[in-house]
């Protein structure tokens, strides 16, 4: 298994009452992700994602260590609630289909 931060890579799909299964671009899935304390009173996009058009999408780690989530046309959408994409201006940056988009909502 290898570990940053929080996050450990493990290899066996085996979901939790208290997270979903996360797929890893390495094939794996996530374990060990952070208890639901260190986020409460913010959004996350594990325990508690906002009200955007992907929030039931499922999760997905990039290598680069950021938190997608894949529309219904199997593209990639960095999750808008991980800590990593709200902080670094171009994460955000992607190959988009529209699926993302605020308006979707409306």
């Amino acid at each position: 298994m290898s570990e940053s931060k929080d996050l450990v890579v493990g290899t066996a799909l085996e979901p939790t009452d208290v997270i979903p299964v996360i797929v890893c671009e390495s094939g794996g899935v996530l374990v060990n992700i952070h208890q639901p304390d260190r986020c409460a009173g913010r959004p996350c996009c594990i325990h508690d994602p906002s009200d955007h058009p992907l929030r039931d999408a499922p999760l997905f780690w990039r290598s680069a260590g950021f938190m997608e989530r894949i529309c219904e046309h199997r593209i990639g959408h960095p999750d808008p609630d991980d800590v990593l994409v709200r902080s670094n201006a171009g994460y955000e940056i992607h190959g988009c289909d529209g699926c993302c988009n605020p308006a979707r909502l409306q």
